[in-house]
């Protein structure tokens, strides 16, 4: 089986790569899917606890790309308008 050169020149077996059936093999650092859900509905939680915060974000991740894409840009919209500095008076 292969390994892989670490910058240090040390040599990690199978580091990052598929096991011998081609199986990806999980880091132990990723979360569930059970723990990914349970963040999401802790964020949307917070997100429905927030009287200024976008609702409709809640949901996000069923959204579509073109969904996505204009979302994105209003919140693109809504930094520059934050971080531009304000006019003179």
């Amino acid at each position: 089986m292969g390994s892989v050169r670490h910058a240090a020149g040390e040599h990690l077996p199978n580091c990052g790569r598929s096991d011998h059936l081609g199986v990806g093999v999980r880091h132990p650092t990723q979360p569930s899917p059970g723990e990914q859900l349970v963040t999401q509905r802790k964020l949307d939680e917070i997100l429905q606890a927030l009287p200024r915060a976008d609702n409709a974000l809640i949901g996000l991740e069923e959204a579509s790309d073109s969904q996505l894409a204009t979302i994105h840009a209003q919140h693109l919209d809504l930094r520059a308008d934050a971080v531009a500095p304000a006019p003179d008076s």
